[in-house]
């Protein structure tokens, strides 16, 4: 992914907004990190994740190349996600109940960590029939086959 490209600076914009709403952004950062720059911010966690909130270090990443793959509108709901995660804070770790009521107050649809982005990216809802799942796992197959 060409870094800094309109889409990426599109989502930073949007991040920066959100955590100034939220009164973050004194202190929290959004990157957009290749696979070896995220090994610094998080160890392992979040390699093969679209996002990741480390609240240790006080970070919200996206992978380059998720943020290459997926439209606006999927990557905004995953930076709700992890924007819930900052907002709940390390006594709420994880996707408590609490979690889970900051995330819908958001407006996040990805509440759970085991929803599928290609499938939200595809039909903008995470409520679809099997036949329309299997639909878009086998473009999704096909687009990164090579």
């Amino acid at each position: 992914m060409k870094r800094n490209s309109k889409k990426e600076l599109e989502l930073k914009a949007y991040a920066t907004l959100m955590l100034t709403k939220f009164n973050l952004n004194d202190n929290w950062k959004f990157l957009v990190l290749d696979k070896y720059e995220r090994r610094n911010v998080g160890g392992n966690a979040g390699l093969s994740t679209c996002g990741y909130c480390n609240l240790s270090l006080e970070i919200i990443f996206f992978s380059s190349e998720f943020v290459t793959g997926f439209k606006m509108h999927t990557l905004k709901d995953i930076f709700l996600h992890e924007l819930a995660h900052a907002i709940a804070g390390k006594e709420n770790f994880g996707h408590t109940k609490k979690f889970r009521e900051i995330a819908k107050s958001l407006g996040c649809q990805s509440i759970k960590a085991s929803h599928n982005p290609y499938i939200f990216d595809m039909y903008n809802t995470y409520n679809v029939t099997p036949k329309q799942e299997q639909k878009c796992m086998m473009k999704y197959y096909k687009t990164n086959k090579k």
